[in-house]
């Protein structure tokens, strides 16, 4: 097989670029082109088999780019729930916060399984999850304790 010259890739690349509506049709038009000597240029370098090989390669690079983000954006959130969680242990640890009552042990293990699960039953993100119950359990340690320190 001889190498293909800069025009037979340049109408290549147009054929790929045609998508779903490629034609032979359409690139003989676009380089002035006979339709017999654009239908030998795709049979000599392969074009249908270059289409399928590039579509492949770019799934594969959106795959992992999707792969990337999605481990990117759970370690975003696992960062946040850990800053969290240090920061409320370390209130806890300061006698800023106390465990009184087993309801406040309760809450205290439903952060912990929050975090532990990381995800809802539904499948979304527990971030809000985590903050709605954090934020909860600083009203109903405030209302205990009397403490107007509580941060919500």
């Amino acid at each position: 097989m001889k190498d293909e010259t800069g025009q037979q890739i340049e109408a290549f690349d147009y054929y790929y670029s045609l998508g779903a509506a490629r034609s032979l049709k359409q690139v003989a038009q676009q380089f002035g082109k006979g339709f017999a000597t654009i239908k030998r240029w795709s049979s000599e370098f392969r074009w249908r088999d270059r289409v399928q090989q590039r579509d492949q390669e770019l799934g594969a690079q959106i795959e992992a780019q999707t792969n990337q983000h999605i481990l990117d954006r759970h370690e975003k959130k696992q960062r946040i729930i850990d800053h969290l969680y240090d920061r409320l242990y370390a209130r806890v640890m300061a006698g800023g916060m106390e465990v009184s009552t087993m309801a406040d042990f309760e809450r205290l293990a439903k952060i912990e399984q929050t975090v532990m699960i990381g995800l809802d039953e539904e499948g979304g993100d527990n971030i809000r999850s985590l903050a709605d119950i954090l934020q909860q359990s600083a009203e109903l340690i405030k209302a205990a304790t009397g403490d107007s320190d509580v941060r919500q």
